[in-house]
């Protein structure tokens, strides 16, 4: 089977939790005997060349530059685009859009006529034109049909427009969406907490729903670990993107907020502003950060074996959550925010706290320095707990488009 995909980048340019997925997956097909090209939106500027091809991980990979004229707006019309990925795609048996920000509103209406058309939901962008639903105004999201609170939200960001027009075109941009995902065979969520949230805010098929986790898209290899001497400072471990959305800056806040000398933090990853980490240095205290930087599979495995505890408070209400399945199948013990899908993995031993709260955090951590017997029985569920790998999602994947495909041939 010939199967496109749908990005908003593709790496190296930018991989977040969307771009990851989608990598796995289209490898994980293509060692299965599938052939996937990719299509991507780009950040490059506009130089007269309409796609930009190239291989990456032995995947054909077309990127779509945008001219100054296809700005990000509530529209996301971009009918150029569309017709060049229509040709570009037109000898694919099934499409699957993973997302339109940085390609166009209508990609699958444009390109279901022809054969079926699947749906990835990774975020809230079907909902809103911020990703995750987070206002910067600290507004209170309104319930489904009520657009005038996110005209306010979206105000500062919409180039002078009224309020009276934010609200009229947020209105249409959910019409335009649920007409796109009326027209999907199958929409996806990669969790069952994240599918119940978004279809309270927009209209879709319950009959059409799948429920897919990623599962694992790196390999890991646990690594004996390095015990924590009575005494020692807890050793604390966040990993991934790092920003104020991830709640990086609110785990610095709450451990500048412990006894001196109780604790230690390893940020991993890469800070998605230059001036991210001197955030984090002003925060901190007297606390030691130790900022390791990008990393891989064996990187992220040494740094789990000399840690205690992996923790992610984020701000966003998570749809999934790929960094908790790393650190489970690397037996690390986790806690995070009570926003979104991360805390309906969690074992025996590990905590969802309040988003936001550094105080909470603070107290709790120190009270887990004071005992960490909720770390040995952690570790112990972990050691007999199975972690989604990325073959059970193609598996999944591939189940759902073989059906699909079997249902539109004639």
């Amino acid at each position: 089977m010939k199967i496109g995909f749908l990005c908003a980048h593709f790496a190296p340019e930018f991989e977040g939790g969307s771009e990851r997925v989608a990598r796995a997956l289209a490898r994980g097909l293509m060692a299965r005997g599938h052939s996937v090209v990719i299509a991507a939106g780009t950040q490059e500027v506009f130089d007269g060349r309409e796609i930009l091809r190239e291989e990456r991980d032995g995947l054909e990979v077309l990127r779509f530059p945008r001219t100054k004229e296809e700005r990000f707006d509530l529209e996301l019309a971009r009918p150029r685009i569309e017709a060049l990925i229509g040709s570009a795609l037109a000898g694919c048996d099934l499409i699957h859009v993973h997302h339109w920000a940085t390609l166009s509103q209508r990609l699958v209406r444009s390109l279901g006529a022809a054969r079926p058309v699947v749906v990835t939901l990774h975020d809230m962008f079907a909902t809103c034109p911020r990703f995750f639903r987070v206002s910067p105004l600290s507004l209170t999201c309104p319930p489904r049909g009520a657009f005038a609170t996110c005209a306010r939200c979206i105000a500062t960001e919409a180039g002078g427009a009224s309020l009276p027009d934010l609200e009229e075109g947020l209105g249409q941009r959910a019409r335009n969406f649920e007409q796109e995902l009326r027209a999907a065979a199958r929409w996806i969520a990669p969790s069952e907490s994240h599918a119940e949230r978004i279809a309270a805010l927009i209209a879709l098929d319950p009959a059409r729903k799948a429920v897919i986790a990623p599962g694992l898209t790196r390999t890991l290899r646990p690594r004996p670990r390095a015990a924590r001497d009575p005494g020692q400072p807890l050793r604390v471990l966040h990993f991934g993107n790092l920003c104020a959305e991830k709640g990086t800056l609110d785990l610095v806040n709450a451990m500048s907020r412990m006894p001196e000398g109780s604790a230690t933090l390893c940020l991993a990853g890469s800070a998605l502003t230059a001036a991210f980490l001197g955030e984090v240095e002003r925060a901190r205290g007297s606390c030691p950060v130790f900022v390791a930087g990008p990393y891989d599979g064996e990187q992220l495995s040494r740094l789990a074996a000399q840690a205690d505890l992996a923790a992610f408070p984020s701000r966003v209400r998570e749809s999934y959550g790929l960094v908790l399945d790393e650190a489970h199948a690397l037996g690390l013990p986790t806690w995070v925010s009570d926003r979104g899908a991360l805390g309906d993995r969690l074992v025996a031993g590990e905590r969802a706290l309040p988003a936001e709260q550094p105080e909470v955090w603070a107290h709790a951590l120190t009270e887990l320095v004071r005992d960490s017997s909720p770390l040995e029985v952690a570790r112990r569920r972990l050691a007999v707990s199975a972690v989604p790998t990325v073959e059970d999602s193609v598996e999944a994947h591939e189940r759902l488009y073989e059906a699909l495909f079997a249902g539109a041939r004639p």
